[in-house]
């Protein structure tokens, strides 16, 4: 609910703050006195469009405040508006659109004046009332309809893109086809033809290399061989306990180098000139190193290309299979979804029935009692959307209760469809509900209000003391003349004052004897009905 409300420089009112109870709030005071000023200022913490000349005389800019709290977490949204016309709204310090202001306010407070109702005024939470009283399940309608938008849009996707799908064929063919040419491949072969290529191009090179190694350490390929004096020297150091270590070390050399020139042995018995061998191996190297540039840059990448494009390659060429597939598809879930209509439209039929006999009940105690109200169901399957319809007088044809209503009927049907709907918002407003009704309509319409407010926050701006009387809680707004402008003011009224407020209402005076007494009996009254109720 709208626990604190804050306002500054919007219109008469200079700075304002009330704190807000729950239950029925009553804002009463003097025509002109800014009580008008006040549901303004929640229409902009709804996201209501904002306009300079709401701005106070005198001043650059004017902001509302709103803390709204459910008893567990609190939320702050703020509007400012300044002279250029310009407007922010933030949520809890975040500057946000009106936009998204809007959307969050709206299933949280409810406001009804007598040109505007924010939510009820739409389809669609017309149609959610008619659902919620008749606890009517949608969720498989909902994911029925989502199914055929889907399956259907699929199907398009497959039948517009055809030319760009042939396209995407031949240039996936023709992927495959210039990497399949490299396979089988290995993901490192492009490393060992690069080393045996490097081989292959300088063999006379490395076999002089190779060939001087081994005549250096060998004892096959000559006298006084590197190895042979290392050797030749174990016999004159063993002789002497003191070169252990070392003649050790040595002996490890000896098999180490005998070790290598066998290596060095083969490697040269095998090492052979190959022209062809290389012009091939220089071929391959290149061609795949024309696929990594193209879709690498490594042979993995390669590898991988190839696997997604010839997944791909499947999936388009089986276009037929899957447009028939889809078809069958769309075919079973239109026959689900025409099932699942009927059901959903049977059961709304029986709700806004239900709904129109309790709405013109409620309309009866409000004294419309040749009202006629219907929940009209369209002629889609499933009847959705819905319209309100209303006729006030015998012999008139219903109409759109958007229509035909005048400001008084107006309020009065949205209060007597706020007393049905089974979900409503945690606050909420009514800006002079009772116009054009007295005497004892207007305890009827006290009475409905403080019904309402049972279990939710109803904030009321009237000017009818049965009205006011019903409240829990009233605050008058008043508006003083100082330095040269006027400042509206609000205060809670309790005991005396708030009986003196009544007989103000109820005469224009507040002190005569008989107004008093008046306003206290009818205070009595509201107390008693509502403990009734």
């Amino acid at each position: 609910m709208l626990s604190v409300l804050r306002v500054m420089n919007l219109g008469v009112i200079g700075e304002v703050e009330m704190d807000l109870p729950g239950g029925l709030i009553a804002l009463t005071g003097e025509t002109g006195a800014g009580k008008t000023m006040i549901v303004s200022a929640i229409e902009l913490l709804l996201g209501s469009k904002a306009i300079p000349e709401m701005i106070r005389e005198g001043e650059e800019s004017a902001e509302v405040t709103g803390l709204f709290s459910d008893g567990v977490s609190e939320l702050v949204l703020r509007r400012e508006i300044n002279r250029s016309g310009r407007s922010k709204a933030y949520i809890d310090g975040k500057l946000v659109s009106a936009a998204e202001i809007s959307e969050v306010c709206q299933n949280m407070v409810e406001l009804f004046s007598q040109n505007l109702s924010t939510s009820l005024s739409k389809a669609q939470t017309q149609l959610e009332l008619v659902d919620s009283f008749g606890s009517i399940d949608t969720r498989e309608l909902k994911r029925l309809l989502l199914a055929e938008r889907e399956t259907s849009a699929r199907i398009d996707e497959l039948i517009q893109t055809e030319s760009l799908r042939l396209q995407r064929l031949d240039l996936l063919g023709f992927q495959i086809d210039e990497i399949g040419r490299l396979l089988p491949i290995e993901p490192d072969e492009d490393d060992r033809l690069e080393a045996e290529i490097a081989i292959l191009s300088r063999v006379d090179e490395i076999r002089r290399a190779a060939s001087m190694g081994l005549e250096a350490i060998s004892t096959d390929r000559g006298n006084g061989s590197g190895r042979d004096l290392i050797a030749g020297s174990l016999h004159w150091l063993s002789a002497d306990g003191t070169f252990s270590k070392m003649v050790d070390r040595i002996r490890s050399v000896v098999v180490e180098l005998d070790d290598i020139a066998s290596e060095l042995g083969e490697f040269l018995d095998g090492l052979d000139e190959d022209p062809e061998r290389l012009d091939y191996l220089r071929r391959r190297l290149v061609v795949i190193n024309e696929a990594k540039r193209k879709y690498g840059p490594t042979l993995s990448e390669v590898l991988g290309h190839h696997e997604k494009a010839t997944l791909e390659f499947e999936e388009l060429n089986n276009f037929d299979a899957s447009r028939d597939s889809l078809l069958n598809r769309l075919a079973e879930i239109r026959e689900a979804l025409a099932k699942e209509q009927s059901l959903v439209r049977s059961a709304r039929a029986e709700s806004a029935s239900a709904v129109s006999i309790k709405v013109e009940e409620y309309l009866r105690e409000l004294r419309l009692a040749n009202a006629r109200f219907r929940v009209d169901l369209s002629s889609a399957p499933d009847g959705s959307p819905v319209n309100f319809l209303f006729s006030a007088n015998p012999g008139m044809a219903l109409q759109l209760l958007s229509k035909v209503a005048s400001g008084g009927e107006m309020s009065r049907v949205m209060l007597s469809v706020c007393l049905v709907a089974a979900r409503l918002a945690a606050t909420m407003v009514f800006d002079e509900i009772d116009a054009g009704i007295g005497g004892e309509t207007a305890l009827h319409v006290g009475r409905a209000l403080s019904r309402l407010s049972k279990d939710r926050q109803v904030i009321v701006v009237t000017h009818l003391p049965q009205v006011a009387a019903f409240a829990d809680f009233q605050y008058v707004v008043e508006k003083e003349l100082g330095s040269g402008r006027a400042d509206t003011s609000v205060r809670p009224v309790v005991s005396s004052e708030r009986i003196s407020e009544i007989a103000r209402m109820l005469s224009g005076q507040s002190t005569s004897e008989a107004a008093l007494r008046h306003a206290s009996e009818l205070l009595e009254l509201a107390r008693v009905t509502r403990k009734a109720t």
